[in-house]
């Protein structure tokens, strides 16, 4: 099976930024050993000679660094030079005159011989040759190549490891299944991204047979990395001072909590030599890590068990003395494995390693005071935890297990509302068994008080609506603040997902998550991210596209791991909006592994149902179809997935010559939507209507849920749109695509111009404007238009052959084009050649029966 090599966008990208400036365009890519700077400066030459360039490649080793010009040698003949005479200076006017001038691929540029870098070094700098060098960070220490950086001829671009996104793809490819999100976790911790090391601990995995198919994915069992590596650490580890080796120990063992106050002032001396030698890191105020996860576990190796033990309690109580969680979780987490630690503590650190998303930790927690104390009966709350955490790793069957015995047990309201909420969310988002989770809710219903009551409402009634219920919208924040803090972000969370649907204001659930934790702490480890989200559906509902846009962007990169399946969802859904299908259609598969694994909020139906909206968003209807079929059953009675099924089948009809058809299906699937509180998924339903140029049940759609939710940008831009089709108002319909590009709505938009260009004059000055204004907005669309006219074949053209075109539809004569447009006759029959050629058409009575006016497709408006 061969090694999947990862293009690295966010490293390659200002790799070729600098090859294209001027006057100068060379990248030099730095990093520590194994970080895998050979392979992306390979990957720009590649790119380099796919566009029809030459590259000269030259290698620095230490062996040759006393031989003038010894990495020039390999290209002595294509040179036409003679090793035994040539001189830097014939090699350099000899390299510099060749036509076209290649991309020098420098490998280990700090190690070439002297001559050889020098040459490098006036190629770049006087000749202006591009060039690509790689090189050690450690190995910078002057000389020619330091130079480029220092005269800011070369950029420097750092080559840091992995990220969590990059290892998931790679063991995506190389496994072709979806990892397990919590072994993702590990493997960057282990490894810390690197890439030789990370392939050496999977090769090893393989090897061990410790990877394991799974309904999800694939899971890997842990596995230690290579002896050697482990070996060359400790001979790392056996050169320091006993003092250093106990505080890189002590490091290790705080794992990441602040011990600052811990150290005495000589430690704190030694600690920032340590960091200078790049053996130990600060992370943030009072966070000292180990420089590698590796560096830690060789130095604890040099201690005897009781001098571990040790030095483990010395830690804990330090820990202990000082504020925060993340302190007091690590002196439980240590007390826990010496069988020290309390009940009431393992209790709260299991919660606290669940809210952090840190299952496999909250499991193993469980597990070894289970070991120390055979007779320990843990509380409701940690046995739900636990349970919760099973579910997430995937292991549902022993999940069933915990949770049956804890909801067969409880008898308080508080504890029978935490059962619920949590037993039922493992059956709805696990077993997608919504019927059972709404059973769960009726059997516990008349032993709960009115306050757990309350806080349930919303997550029951996301779960009637994912039963295809329609039933009436609780009172948002009703609940007040006489429950369990652990139910009552649950009920906040869930009313934020059923308000954001709705186009509905839930900042105040926001700003409750918000105080919740400030409280608290966190309590689900996707709490911060529905702060977000509340501010990504408010303003995409206000017709704010691009900051709506800039939020899912941001949150991507930088939310919890439990929720990098809903941002990834959400961005393709956002770029599908603005016609960005390829791009779309690649997160949408990303987002439907990562859902499959986390899905904290029930958005993996709606993951899988943008697919095929995506392939018939492209007229591939074949595909969409075919992959509508195959959607799973359980997801068919939500809403966010039935109105999206719809939308596919009103184009599939659309393709096939029915458009009334199609509008029908979408708009009664909308109305669906509006009576679940569902108005913004319908309203982007409803746009397709008006793509459609069937705008009159459609308009009154929009014009209810305007009505009801004023102020809303995107429902004014669409009931504009929808007006303005109605009435034949071509000089309206500016306005309105200009109002839907805002709300990001860029394939509506375009589709509105294209049919308001046919209401209009073809020699008007709105007519221009909308045709202006239309390909500029479709620049970046890749969606099949779907109206009719010049703009559902004739989007290539450009500005001049679409002016060309329209008078020539409008009967003159290519001599009357030319004098109307102040060109030549001829320059008129190269645009006209030009556009035949683009549209498929031998002459002028195949161009007008092409582009035959539709505006009588339109619905209109009573």
């Amino acid at each position: 099976m061969d090694w999947p090599l990862l293009r690295r966008p966010r490293i390659v990208a200002p790799v070729e930024q600098s090859l294209a400036s001027r006057p100068f365009g060379a990248a030099m890519l730095t990093g520590a050993s194994g970080m895998g700077k050979s392979t992306v400066a390979s990957q720009v030459a590649d790119a380099w000679q796919g566009r029809g360039g030459e590259v000269l490649t030259l290698v620095g080793l230490a062996e040759l660094a006393e031989v003038p010009l010894a990495a020039f040698a390999p290209h002595a003949g294509r040179l036409g030079l003679d090793p035994a005479t040539w001189t830097a200076q014939s090699l350099m006017t000899a390299a510099g005159s060749l036509t076209p001038a290649p991309l020098l691929l420098v490998d280990d540029a700090p190690l070439l011989d002297p001559t050889s870098a020098a040459v490098v070094y006036q190629l770049v700098r006087v000749y202006g040759v591009r060039a690509v060098l790689t090189g050690r960070t450690e190995h910078l220490a002057g000389g020619p190549i330091e130079r480029l950086l220092h005269e800011r001829v070369a950029t420097q671009v750092e080559v840091g490891g992995f990220d969590f996104y990059e290892i998931r793809l790679l063991l995506r490819r190389r496994y072709d299944a979806a990892p397990r999100p919590d072994d993702v976790a590990r493997l960057l911790r282990q490894t810390q991204g690197n890439p030789m090391l990370l392939r050496e601990v999977l090769l090893r995995t393989e090897r061990r047979g410790l990877v394991a198919r799974v309904d999800s994915g694939i899971e890997l069992e842990p596995i230690e990395v290579p002896t050697d590596v482990r070996r060359s650490m400790r001979d790392r580890v056996a050169d320091l001072a006993d003092a250093d080796r106990e505080l890189i120990a002590l490091a290790t063992l705080a794992d990441g909590a602040p011990i600052a106050d811990l150290l005495t002032p000589e430690q704190r001396r030694r600690a920032e030599r340590l960091v200078d030698e790049s053996l130990l890191h600060w992370m943030s105020s009072g966070t000292l890590r180990p420089a590698h996860p590796l560096l830690g576990e060789a130095t604890l190796t040099t201690l005897t068990h009781e001098e571990r033990d040790a030095f483990a309690e010395r830690v804990a109580r330090g820990l202990e003395s000082g504020d925060g969680d993340a302190a007091r979780f690590v002196a439980v987490r240590l007390r826990c494995h010496g069988g020290g630690a309390t009940d009431e503590d393992v209790e709260w650190a299991i919660g606290h390693a669940y809210a952090r998303g840190e299952y496999l930790e909250a499991v193993q927690l469980d597990a070894l005071h289970a070991e120390h104390r055979p007779g320990w009966e843990p509380s409701t709350a940690a046995q739900l935890y636990r349970a919760s955490s099973l579910s997430w790793l995937g292991r549902i069957a022993e999940a069933d297990a915990v949770f049956t015995a804890v909801d067969q047990r409880v008898s308080e309201p508080a504890e029978r509302a935490l059962v619920v909420s949590r037993y039922g969310a493992h059956l709805v988002q696990r077993r997608f068994e919504v019927a059972g989770a709404l059973r769960l809710a009726a059997a516990h219903d008349p032993y709960l008080g009115e306050a757990e009551r309350a806080a349930l409402a919303p997550e029951i009634r996301s779960w009637q609506l994912l039963a295809g219920r329609t039933v009436a919208l609780p009172t948002q924040g009703s609940w007040g603040e006489d429950v369990d803090p652990a139910l009552e972000v649950r009920a906040a969370i869930a009313s934020i997902v059923v308000g954001a649907m709705g186009g509905h204001d839930t900042a105040a659930e926001a700003q409750l998550l918000t105080r919740i934790q400030r409280r608290h702490g966190v309590l689900e480890p996707h709490a911060a991210d529905l702060v977000h989200l509340q501010r990504y559906f408010a303003l995409l509902a206000q017709g704010r596209g691009a900051e709506a846009e800039q939020v899912v962007v941001e949150r991507r990169t930088g939310c919890a791991a439990d929720a990098a399946g809903l941002w990834t969802y959400l961005l393709a859904r956002h770029l599908a909006l603005r016609g960005r299908l390829e791009q779309a259609s690649t997160l949408a598969g990303f987002a439907v592994e990562l859902l499959t694994w986390r899905d904290p909020v029930g958005f993996l139906g709606a993951a899988r149902a943008l697919r095929p909206l995506l392939a018939a968003s492209a007229g591939e209807i074949d595909t969409a179809e075919q992959l509508l079929a195959a959607l799973p059953a359980e997801h068919a009675s939500d809403p966010k997935v039935a109105v999206v099924t719809a939308t596919v089948e009103g184009l599939a009809l659309a393709s096939r010559g029915d458009r009334d058809g199609a509008a029908r299906v979408i708009c009664d699937a909308a109305r669906h939507a509006i009576d679940v509180d569902h108005g913004l998924l319908a309203a982007l339903a409803l746009g397709e209507c008006l793509r459609l140029g069937v705008v009159d049940e459609a308009a009154d759609l929009l014009g209810e849920l305007r009505t009801g939710s004023a102020g809303l940008g995107l429902y004014d831009g669409l009931d504009e749109a929808a007006e303005t089709l109605g009435s034949r108002d071509p000089s309206g319909a500016l306005r309105a695509a200009g109002m839907l590009h805002g709300a990001g709505l860029d394939v509506v938009a375009v589709d509105t111009l294209a049919w308001a260009e046919t209401m209009a004059p073809s020699t008007s000055e709105v007519r221009r404007k909308l045709h202006r204004l239309r390909l500029g907005i479709e620049q970046t669309s890749e969606a099949r238009p779907l109206a009719g006219g010049p703009t559902a074949r004739a989007g290539d053209l450009t500005d001049r052959e679409q002016e060309i075109v329209d008078l020539v539809r409008a009967r003159l004569s290519n001599r009357e084009v030319a004098q109307q447009l102040g060109i030549s006759a001829s320059t008129v029959d190269n645009h006209l050649t030009s556009a035949y050629r683009k549209l498929g058409v031998s002459g002028r009575s195949g161009l007008r029966q092409l582009l035959a006016e539709p505006s009588d497709e339109l619905g209109q408006k009573g």
